[in-house]
């Protein structure tokens, strides 16, 4: 019915659960999905949506996109207009994002990709690998991307590379770099003379 979360992804947080150190899970009272669908879908705050058959579920879901997809969900991929007028826009997306799926915005970029030729002219999507949602996780978080789109509007210069820090297994740190969607960053070796974190990585 629609994307499934990435490897990383606290499903906890999702499914709204609390998990103890020897892997023993529990449902809390209510989660934020729950929350939605009693509040907004069923709009019956005592229903019981733990024990739904596939073709309840099925319509709750149903329902929720047609009351609500009107209002928050950014679907418009006919952005001709935005780009003839010069604009510039960045997105990017956690993929250990336990709230909204990274394939959903992927797909959008898919779909402005299919309808504006050129679109790397002025539309640039990062996936960021470890991130939470828009905060928090291992990944880092991407801070320089304001400012290079701020650059990219007032000068004309878009570096394709972002540089974050990304938090290790073993509490240290490592300098690292984004790439916009396809590319992938990659290490070059030998790198002992760079003078910064982007001399090392290309964007391939």
């Amino acid at each position: 019915m629609w994307y499934g979360f990435e490897i990383g992804a606290k499903l906890s947080t999702v499914a709204g659960t609390t998990c103890s150190n020897n892997g023993t899970c529990v449902p809390t009272e209510r989660s934020t999905a729950a929350f939605w669908y009693l509040e907004y879908v069923a709009r019956d705050l005592t229903a019981n949506i733990t024990t739904l058959s596939r073709a309840q579920y099925d319509q709750l879901y149903l329902t929720l996109k047609k009351t609500f997809a009107g209002s928050v969900e950014a679907s418009e991929a006919r952005i001709d207009r935005f780009h003839e007028a010069g604009g510039k826009m960045i997105t990017y997306h956690g993929l250990a994002d336990p709230s909204i799926t990274p394939n959903s915005t992927l797909r959008y970029y898919k779909e402005v990709s299919e309808l504006v030729p050129n679109v790397t002219d002025f539309y640039r999507y990062y996936r960021v690998p470890g991130l939470g949602h828009c905060w928090g996780g291992n990944g880092g978080q991407p801070v320089h991307l304001f400012d290079q789109l701020r650059q990219w509007v007032e000068n004309g210069t878009m570096l394709e590379a972002s540089p974050v820090t990304v938090t290790l297994p073993i509490n240290g740190t490592m300098d690292e770099v984004l790439c916009p969607w396809p590319k992938q960053a990659v290490l070059q070796q030998p790198c002992a003379n760079a003078t910064s974190t982007l001399d090392c990585w290309l964007c391939r």
